[in-house]
């Protein structure tokens, strides 16, 4: 009976009858509620992470950040641009979770044999082409590391979606988190992004190299070498699915230049810079100056 009741209504925290009344009162006209399925534990104070749909102005929501007791604390004690702050741990267990949960999951079944074979390919190749020149040496090295990275970065995936879903799962039983559960949440999803964007930038990388080497081998290879022929021309189709960036919208070519160096650096967070402002635009705590003036 709990799981039919999570699955038609979702396994949410439920919402104290003071903090209710404290989510109306903040409502405008025709805008809906939402909030997030835990509470935020700071200070061993609980919040609610609250959010409005419907909104007459761009983007469209807002949020509240409510007490349990009902009471309304003040931007400066729920945002605090130091990202150990409610609103921060709120956007990013909301944001984790779902990603985890979703293209998480999606990313966790690509499969693996493709590359597996490829990487077969490529060590029969090297094993029958001693006399390949340097260039060409280059040129497959790049290609393999391909797969190399491939294979690589897809263990790295499944082990952040299942350990991410782990902690998903602890948390939608406890209805509450701490900094800790969103600091590994963010660490889970971090990998997990990273090592899917690195999978495709190796293809992205390597595609002039792999078709130098591919033209070299068509080049080289006598019409009475049939097994190589039919590795070269396995080895082309696997070449074909490959990422490159003809494949790429105009859209999509900018996203990557964009966030490029951000994806490669792992000391860096992935979130935008400016999140602490976005989240200050749609806050309906007001600031500590108002409340002492009411």
């Amino acid at each position: 009976m709990k799981k039919l009741k999570a699955y038609l209504f979702g396994n949410k925290v439920k919402l104290p009858e003071v903090v209710q009344k404290r989510v109306e009162a903040y409502k405008q006209d025709r805008e809906w509620s939402d909030h997030l399925f835990c509470k935020i534990i700071v200070n061993n104070t609980a919040y609610f992470f609250i959010q409005y749909d419907g909104v007459k102005r761009p983007p469209h929501r807002a949020r509240l950040v409510i007490r349990s007791d009902g009471s309304i604390p003040p931007i400066e004690e729920v945002c605090q641009e130091n990202y150990q702050d409610v609103v921060w741990m709120g956007t990013n267990i909301d944001h984790c979770c779902y990603r985890l949960s979703t293209i998480g999951k999606k990313w966790s079944k690509s499969p693996v044999w493709p590359y597996k074979r490829l990487k077969q390919l490529l060590k029969n190749i090297r094993d029958s082409s001693d006399k390949m020149p340097a260039e060409m040496k280059i040129a497959w090295e790049s290609f393999y590391q391909v797969t190399e990275i491939y294979l690589v970065k897809q263990d790295l995936i499944k082990k952040c979606y299942t350990k991410g879903m782990e902690l998903y799962e602890k948390l939608l039983a406890t209805h509450q988190a701490s900094l800790k559960e969103s600091n590994t949440l963010e660490h889970y999803h971090n990998l997990m992004a990273r090592a899917a964007y690195r999978q495709n930038d190796i293809q992205l990388k390597t595609y002039e190299e792999r078709k130098k080497l591919l033209r070299y081998l068509i080049k080289h290879t006598r019409w009475y070498q049939l097994f190589m022929w039919i590795t070269i021309i396995e080895l082309a189709y696997h070449h074909t699915k490959l990422l490159n960036e003809k494949k790429l919208s105009t859209s999509d070519l900018e996203i990557n230049e964009k966030i490029h160096d951000r994806m490669m650096n792992d000391e860096l967070r992935l979130i935008e810079s400016d999140f602490y402002q976005k989240e200050r635009e749609i806050l309906r705590n007001p600031s500590q100056t108002e409340l002492v003036n009411e």
